[in-house]
């Protein structure tokens, strides 16, 4: 019995230990003709099948629900690498939707390791871009680089990577 309750309190802080490990940063650049608040987002997310496990949650468990407390609409595409949509087909949908900006989550490089049970996720490098419909060149634009083990922490490092994504936000004046 004792030994049992050693295995779960030794795997209780391996597992805290390993979800305290995810590291986020955030840099952000803005064009300074870019003033008004944003109430209505389309969001666009690309991202590699591997790095599911962090996005599903990072995009619609928590900056969906964390942009509405901040009184900001949203609805989520998410480019699938299957889809048989044109670009024209986007298009429609964001010219129906009549958000304030699009914003493109795309990520640019995936992070993994290779161990005794395969590969595991590792991190990410995410662009994020905000345009004005009709607009070529984002106003806002930022890089979000998140590190920690996607097969364990997910949820963690998700949570974490939206805090300071919307931290980032407020700060550069994009929502209130």
């Amino acid at each position: 019995m004792l030994r049992l309750s050693l295995t779960r309190i030794a795997l209780s802080v391996s597992l805290l230990l390993m979800l305290s490990c995810a590291s986020t940063r955030i840099e952000s650049n803005k064009d300074p003709q870019f003033t008004h608040k944003v109430s209505k987002i389309f969001i666009t997310v690309r991202s590699s099948e591997g790095s599911w496990g962090f996005f599903r949650p990072f995009i619609y468990d928590y900056l969906q629900p964390e942009l509405k407390k901040q009184n900001v609409e949203t609805t989520v595409h998410n480019f699938s690498p299957l889809s048989l949509e044109s670009e024209k087909d986007v298009v429609a949908k964001i010219v129906a939707y009549q958000p304030d900006v699009v914003m493109s989550i795309t990520q640019t490089e995936r992070r993994s390791t290779t161990g005794q049970y395969g590969n595991s996720e590792t991190g990410a490098t995410i662009d994020i871009k905000m345009f004005l419909p009709q607009k070529e060149n984002p106003v806002w634009r930022a890089s979000l680089k998140v590190d920690g083990n996607f097969d364990f922490a997910s949820y963690a490092a998700a949570k974490r990577s939206t805090t300071k994504l919307i931290e980032k936000m407020k700060a550069d004046g994009i929502i209130n």
